[in-house]
């Protein structure tokens, strides 16, 4: 492990989700690899971290109250986006509207698309608008992110494409997302899908 950890403490976290998502069946974690985090990173690894720690993800525990700090550095470093998970940890809508003046409805970065789409599919500070949330979802950045995952789920329910939303719930809730498992639970959501399906699975809209 020492070896890993001197492979990886000089490069953004941003770089290795992908890594981390390559399976459901990773071996190793972020808390492997980052055994202090205390780390040298970028205002996009401390929001990318504030998410996993929000939401939980995979071997990573949830830890709101330790997100809010990531997600307060991220922004006083200038990244719009973490206003929006701000946003939903403390139920502000305040801080929604603050994102507008960053002009994040004019998004440019992957992660600012990102943001974007969860106010457009929530009606954070914005009317929910699933026609233009979907111009983002179907880039190919959005294809195999694992922040995306509940995002794709929420659309094909809204289009009543039971089938697909199922999976993507599923997904989501292997992954163990909190914010899709919460949602999941609140809702009512049944997910029955079979083997089959999971071999047809596909993030093409």
């Amino acid at each position: 492990m020492d070896d890993i950890y001197q492979l990886f403490k000089n490069i953004e976290l941003e770089a290795e989700i992908d890594k981390l998502r390559m399976s459901a069946y990773d071996r190793v974690s972020i808390n492997d690899i980052f055994p202090d985090i205390n780390l040298p990173m970028s205002p996009e690894s401390n929001y990318i971290y504030g998410i996993f720690l929000k939401n939980g993800f995979k071997k990573i525990e949830p830890n709101r109250d330790l997100a809010e700090i990531y997600f307060n550095k991220a922004f006083k470093e200038g990244f719009s986006p973490a206003l929006i998970e701000l946003g939903e940890l403390q139920n502000t809508q305040s801080l929604f509207e603050k994102a507008l003046k960053y002009h994040i409805d004019k998004p440019y970065s992957f992660y600012e698309k990102y943001a974007f789409t969860k106010m457009l599919i929530f009606g954070y500070g914005v009317d929910i608008d699933f026609e233009k949330a979907y111009i983002f979802l179907k880039e190919p950045s959005f294809k195999t992110h694992p922040f995306t995952t509940f995002l794709y789920a929420l659309y094909y329910q809204y289009i009543g494409d039971i089938k697909n939303s199922s999976l993507f719930f599923y997904t989501a809730k292997k992954e163990g997302n909190l914010e899709a498992i919460s949602y999941i639970k609140k809702n009512g959501i049944q997910i029955d899908i079979n083997e089959s399906d999971i071999i047809d699975f596909s993030w093409d809209l």
